[in-house]
């Protein structure tokens, strides 16, 4: 062992080794690399609060009118009383007979826009030849809640449905589309068509913001339904917060619309042709004035939607479903008399068959999007 001697008395002691140098650089670059990304994080943290309240979860948030929320009814799939048809998305007609329906008068529902009941009396005789039953020719609701309440009353046993209104009757009251008008070479569709009155200042989607716009009937896809998807996916504009609203049926307002009375209206261009001829040829009994352009178009979709279909109830006896679709569907039939002067205008000529589950799949993802933006009851 060895021992260090004190220094003699008066001699300054040796100084004391200095510890490792502190790492004062590499802290102050801590600190330094914490005041810069505090700030950012904070920014961040803030621009995603806005995006996810502001823009993602507005939707979900938003204080969606009242009027809008009470009107609309979606179903996605069928109610537990209906049996699937194997994957057709529609219900089978119910296993035991005695459930099956065979009525001595088939109850034939039209649209009040379609035409009414005198248009339809000439098909309802040519279905009656093809049934061998009598046919009572009766106006359908448009509204979808009510379609599907007179059909569970055994008011229908075959109607005519709004393309909107098709998802909610299959799901709930269980019908079966079949048939809708198309051309002579069986094409059928319209496209969904933002339109303003001639002397409107709005150029584009994004000009309808604080603007009044009048919406169809809440079953409508074409004015209705789409529009909101339209406007909320192109422009994050809502009902109610970007712009006003006032709620009609799809008819009036297109007739609204060519008068001058609305500025802004959302139609289908099948239902627009046929209207607008309608109005323009009654103007001319009346001598007045028909301006040549009194609307503009601002947006059309770029889907092509069906048009309104005809559809029987699930369990009409399958033998007389049968001649039922036979009366529409028979490949040599045409419009004729009043349906065939209806008609003219959209080009439609003739019936021929869709599918549920293929046809209306785009109609489908406008509710599956409606639903994420309102949250409807169902």
């Amino acid at each position: 062992m060895s021992i260090t001697p004190e220094p003699p008395s008066g001699t300054p002691a040796a100084p004391t080794p200095a510890g490792p140098p502190r790492p004062r650089r590499q802290r102050n670059a801590l600190r330094d690399l914490v005041l810069i990304l505090v700030p950012i994080v904070l920014v961040l943290g803030g621009a995603g609060a806005y995006l996810y309240w502001g823009v993602y979860k507005a939707v979900g948030t938003v204080e969606i009118p009242e009027q809008l929320r009470a009107g609309l009814t979606i179903a996605d799939k069928l109610d537990p009383e209906f049996t699937a048809d194997g994957d057709k998305l529609v219900a089978a007609p119910p296993a035991d007979a005695k459930k099956l329906l065979d009525p001595e008068t088939l109850k034939l529902g039209v649209l009040p826009d379609e035409g009414g009941i005198d248009t339809w009396k000439d098909f309802a005789r040519r279905l009656e030849g093809k049934t061998g039953r009598e046919v009572e020719v009766v106006v359908a609701p448009t509204a979808a809640r009510d379609a599907v309440r007179q059909v569970g009353e055994r008011k229908f046993h075959v109607l005519a449905l709004t393309t909107g209104a098709v998802p909610l009757a299959v799901n709930k009251a269980g019908v079966i589309p079949f048939a809708v008008p198309a051309d002579d070479e069986g094409r059928f569709g319209f496209q969904v068509e933002i339109l303003v009155r001639s002397d409107s200042d709005v150029k584009e989607l994004k000009d309808l913001r604080g603007k009044k716009i009048q919406l169809g009937s809440f079953s409508s896809l074409s004015s209705f339904k789409a529009p909101l998807v339209i406007l909320w996916e192109q422009e994050k504009m809502l009902p109610g917060r970007d712009y006003d609203f006032s709620v009609s049926g799809s008819g009036g307002a297109i007739r609204g619309l060519l008068t001058g009375k609305y500025e802004v209206v959302a139609v289908a261009t099948d239902y627009l042709a046929r209207i607008e001829s309608e109005v323009r040829a009654k103007w001319k009994e009346e001598n007045k004035e028909i301006p040549k352009n009194p609307y503009r178009s601002i947006y059309k979709s770029e889907v092509t939607y069906p048009p309104f279909c005809f559809a029987y109830v699930h369990d009409l006896k399958p033998e007389l479903a049968a001649k039922v679709r036979e009366a529409f569907l028979e490949p040599s039939y045409r419009f004729s008399g009043p349906l065939k002067e209806a008609y003219a205008k959209a080009n439609q000529t003739r019936f021929v068959e869709v599918s549920y589950k293929e046809n209306w799949k785009d109609v489908r993802e406008v509710d599956r999007k409606l639903v994420e933006m309102f949250g409807p009851k169902r």
